[in-house]
Parts: structure tokens; C-alpha cells; sequence
């Protein structure tokens, strides 16, 4: 990806299933969702949000590199300061809004 981003993943216990994944995308980043099954208005520190849930497509990329990867779970996804934030997890939306909540700042700023 050309704009800076940065992605970070928490495994569970067993070191092999990822537990959570946040994504920070720089305001040239492209991301793109295909057919997700449900679509929730949320409002995530103050910024209006999208709760997503069930299996979907999702396409990272700025020029000529896109990543595409299958998604099984949930997402949860916002905008601040220039930053766009999505927030894989399992863990249903009250926690997801929970964590989304408890991050500092980016760095990406």
C-alpha cells in the first residue's frame, strides 16, 4: 500500500487464530468491503462508525497493489483525524466499542 498504514494482530492462546486484527489506513489508502451480510450505524469516540458482520471481501490497496482477504467475523470501522480504523474481531460490538474506545491517538497523524 502507498499511504502509510499499519496493522496490528493479536493471536489467541494457541500462537495460530487471530484473535484481533486493527488496521489504521492513511488517507490514501484504498479499502473496500463487497457484500457484507448486516451494515450497523455506530458511533465509535465520538465519530460515526460501521458495525459489519458475516463473510465478506475486503480490498486493501493504493496503486498497483491490493490485498484481498476473506473476512469471517466482524468489523468494526471509523474515521479520525484522517486516520480510517477497522477493528476485526469476534468478540461482538459492545466489546469491539469497548477497545475502539480504550486506543490512544495514532501516530500516523
Amino acid at each position: 500500500m502507498g499511504a502509510p498504514s499499519v496493522i496490528l494482530i493479536w493471536l489467541a492462546g494457541d500462537d495460530t487464530t487471530v484473535e484481533l486484527a486493527l488496521f489504521e489506513l492513511g488517507a490514501d489508502a484504498i479499502a473496500r468491503k463487497v457484500e457484507p451480510r448486516t451494515l450497523q450505524e455506530v458511533t465509535v469516540r465520538g465519530q460515526r462508525g460501521v458495525w459489519a458482520s458475516g463473510p465478506y471481501l475486503v480490498v486493501l490497496g493504493s496503486g498497483a497493489v491490493e490485498i484481498r482477504r476473506l473476512t469471517a467475523g466482524e468489523v468494526l470501522i471509523w474515521e479520525e483525524a484522517g486516520v480510517t480504523y477497522r477493528l476485526e474481531t469476534q468478540t461482538g460490538l459492545e466489546e469491539a466499542l469497548r477497545i475502539a474506545e480504550s486506543l490512544q491517538p495514532s501516530l500516523m497523524r
